[in-house]
């Protein structure tokens, strides 16, 4: 291993051990950093690491003018201009700012804006009587000139225009303090081994890893941010082949375990079909046939289950589980909540009693219960239930042989992998309700088979949806009394659980919910994520039952609630939600008899762009068609770096600019795989220098484990 390769990866066998190598090791050592921002700059950075502070790039470019003109000219600029100090006023109270003034050569007078600003630093930086080289963006607000929070120096900066990247800051964290360190860690990046062929680098004028990302953190100006410039794309490239080359990876090590032969469709599958209260759509029995062929194949399942919102996922997992069964195998189904674990078992538990399997549910409190008892009570389980527990050892089922995982998008690649690679178990279904666009697909399953529902149970009622004012919200209160006479029911979404000081345009569920108690008194119900979990069982079985008629909730209902009376969502500061989100909080009405209603409340000065997707959800009920305007409103890069959106998340690549490069990605991701598939020898370590680099400990991990 080459001195290069070894400071990037200076282990095989603990490729990111911080003390092995620079880029590893904590900030800490970087020129610049102050120990007590620590928990602010983590917080920012995502991370403690050197590399984590490289990695977070800047977003645009600022010019700072030497004050070649007057001060009127310079409005809207950032500039640096020498300023006779000669008064301070200190504020009154605790919310009025600290105000220094001075003048400039032509006696325009600047004033400087301080919020909460330290009496002594203020003192030594901008003393009065002297001329201060000051430097910040020049306003003017009814006719006075002034800078909000501006440096102050004893000489002139610069005497030409200078230019400086611009980065994500928080409360807290200044230019001032992010810079040096910024500085510190590209003096310390060593060149990287380089993994892509030189005569590739030379036909697309893409530079060497190490100078893409030193180009990037030195923009000379705003045309060398954009997306096509050649450092963007070959960091755009590279950050797709670390994804392919992990996930073709992580598929070959499974390939190389063949699976038990599972044959199934006997008398239990039968006896499981007569207990459906209803009868299979087309697409679900197509879905179970080519679910059938793949479990009776020695080769792993790897199978993708997209529906819509109430298309039937479930029953085909249910059903895939009595396929298991009958061949001798138990079945894991992972979720992300314990909520919808729960909601899961409800719905199962009759049909697996009718069929003769045996259910069980495992969250994170019953974890110390199962370790105790384990052997007694595990190997009898044919269908295990549960959240992020299920990922411990100690939970595994020796008879585990399909692997369940719902809302995918919820969990790590490394979770799902570890899931079907630890014990015996290899058939792994993947579901999702969240309908994914093909490029993303592509991105996040692409060594996976695709199974599609496209059509929802003929009892499946259509939802009327409407998009009104925030305004119109106690007019909406007004009319739910006649509905809840009717004993329909209500949900009730807000964005946030509790009031906070910079989101003061969005109602709470906390405050919501004590509006609608005193409207409507106690049969109204609150359910948030930071509940604990048995008044979550307590307040959503009260809401399944006679106790309560509106639910107040954030978006932890987004999914598997099934409460048939509920007929009306209505969805605060819908504008602050992506389509995706909205589609899937609208799916939890219209699965009973009654016509449903969805009311999109959205606040004041709304935009375009909100504009248009609340029209697009009110006049389509297609997730399939609603993810792909999602990917086109939103944008690509919008959409792979939203949280709320499931997708994954790309520091460099934007699919609206980059998509051109996903095939070639994927194309030499397989012919890595295919020839090299331990990453072995010079090319081998570039590689794997190149999935430490992007974050894929997770695949190296596996590979070492392989």
């Amino acid at each position: 291993m080459d001195t290069a390769c070894k400071i990037l990866f200076p282990s095989q066998k603990k490729p990111m051990e911080s003390s092995q190598g620079p880029l590893y090791q904590d900030m800490a050592v970087l020129q610049g950093y102050v120990p007590r921002l620590r928990p602010l700059l983590q917080r920012l950075l995502g991370g403690h690491r050197v590399l984590d502070v490289l990695w977070h790039l800047p977003t645009g470019i600022e010019t700072l003018l030497a004050a070649p003109a007057a001060v009127p000219a310079l409005v809207g600029q950032t500039v640096q201009i020498p300023l006779s100090l000669f008064d301070q006023r200190q504020p009154r109270t605790r919310t009025q700012p600290t105000l220094i003034y001075g003048k400039d050569a032509h006696d325009t007078v600047v004033e400087l804006v301080f919020f909460k600003g330290n009496p002594a630093y203020l003192h030594r930086a901008f003393p009065m009587g002297q001329t201060r080289f000051v430097r910040g963006k020049l306003e003017c607000l009814g006719g006075l000139y002034r800078m909000v929070h501006p440096l102050s120096e004893s000489k002139p900066l610069m005497s030409s225009p200078w230019h400086r990247p611009t980065y994500p800051l928080c409360t807290g964290i200044t230019p001032a303090v992010l810079a040096p360190m910024i500085r510190s860690a590209l003096k310390i990046f060593p060149p990287a081994p380089e993994w892509l062929p030189d005569a590739l680098l030379r036909t697309l004028g893409w530079p060497l890893f190490h100078e893409a990302l030193r180009a990037y953190h030195h923009p000379r100006h705003e045309g060398d941010l954009d997306p096509s410039t050649p450092h963007r794309m070959r960091l755009a490239f590279d950050e797709m082949l670390a994804r392919f080359l992990s996930l073709k990876l992580a598929r070959y090590s499974q390939n190389q375990h063949e699976t038990p032969i599972m044959r199934g469709g006997g008398e239990q599958y039968a006896q499981a079909l007569t207990a459906l209260p209803f009868a299979l759509t087309d697409c679900q029995q197509g879905a179970l046939r080519e679910i059938q062929a793949d479990l009776a194949s020695p080769r792993p399942m790897r199978r993708l289950l997209q529906g819509d919102v109430g298309s039937g996922k479930t029953v085909v997992a249910f059903l895939s589980a009595v396929m298991a069964k009958e061949a001798g195998y138990s079945t894991v189904l992972m979720v992300p909540t314990e909520l919808l674990a729960l909601q899961h078992a409800a719905t199962l538990a009759p049909w697996a009693e009718a069929c003769g399997l045996t259910l069980m549910t495992l969250t994170g409190k019953d974890r110390g219960r199962i370790r105790d008892h384990k052997r007694a009570l595990l190997p009898d389980v044919d269908i295990l239930i549960g959240t992020h527990a299920l990922l411990h050892e100690d939970t595994l089922m020796p008879t585990l042989g399909l692997v369940v995982i719902d809302e995918q998008h919820r969990f790590g690649v490394y979770q799902r992998l570890k899931l079907a690679h630890d014990g015996a178990a290899q058939n792994l279904l993947v579901m999702t309700a969240t309908p994914i666009p093909r490029t993303l697909q592509l991105m996040s399953y692409h060594d996976m088979t695709c199974s599609a529902l496209r059509t929802k149970p003929p009892n499946r009622q259509p939802i009327e949806t409407r998009a009104l004012p925030m305004k119109e919200a106690p007019t909406v209160m007004a009319r739910l009394s006649k509905l809840i006479a009717q004993n329909q029911k209500v949900y009730w979404i807000c964005p946030l659980i509790d009031p906070q000081e910079d989101n003061t345009r969005f109602m709470a569920a906390t405050q919501r919910f004590e509006i609608l108690k005193h409207h409507f008194g106690p049969r109204v119900g609150l359910l948030h994520g930071q509940m604990k979990s048995d008044q979550k069982e307590a307040t959503l079985a009260g809401f399944a039952g006679q106790d309560l008629d509106i639910l107040v909730s954030t978006t932890v209902i987004e999914v598997g609630i099934h409460v048939p009376e509920a007929t009306v969502m209505i969805i605060e500061n819908a504008e602050h939600f992506g389509l995706a989100q909205l589609h899937q909080l609208r799916g939890r009405i219209g699965r009973g008899i009654l016509k449903s209603h969805c009311l999109l409340l959205y606040g004041p000065a709304l935009t375009q762009t909100a504009k248009r997707r609340l029209a697009i959800l009110r006049d389509s009920e297609d997730g399939f068609f609603l993810a792909e305007e999602d990917l086109k409103i939103r944008g690509g890069g919008d959409v792979m770096g939203a949280e709320q959106s499931g997708w994954p998340t790309f520091r460099c690549a934007d699919m609206a600019v980059h998509r051109d490069l996903v095939e070639r990605a994927n194309a030499m991701a397989t012919d890595f795989v295919q020839n090299n598939p331990t990453l072995s020898g010079a090319q081998g370590q570039g590689l794997r220098a190149l999935l430490s680099l992007f974050g894929r400990q997770d695949t190296l991990d596996l590979l070492h484990a392989g």
